[in-house]
């Protein structure tokens, strides 16, 4: 199985929100101060899509139609890609 990598501009793509949100996601700056795990490459930031994924499921802060989103959005650049 493959584990797409992701920028943040591509996650708050997806998402439709703010690049900045997905920073701050990352950094802790939210109310239950819970981090998106990412990794930053030279000035980039890398989110891979099962850390993506966990982060959804484990916070039950997060609705479920931003993980919905997420998913139909993986599958349909999945499908552009065969």
């Amino acid at each position: 199985m493959e584990n797409r990598v992701f920028t943040l501009d591509e996650v708050a793509k997806i998402l439709r929100v703010d690049p900045r949100t997905i920073f701050r996601l990352i950094h802790g700056q939210n109310v239950e101060k819970k981090k998106l795990p990412a990794t930053k490459i030279g000035r980039s930031w890398r989110i891979t899509e099962a850390d993506l994924k966990k982060f959804f499921t484990e916070n039950a802060n997060m609705e479920n139609e931003l993980q919905k989103v997420f998913v139909k959005s993986v599958r349909k650049a999945r499908q552009k890609k065969k």
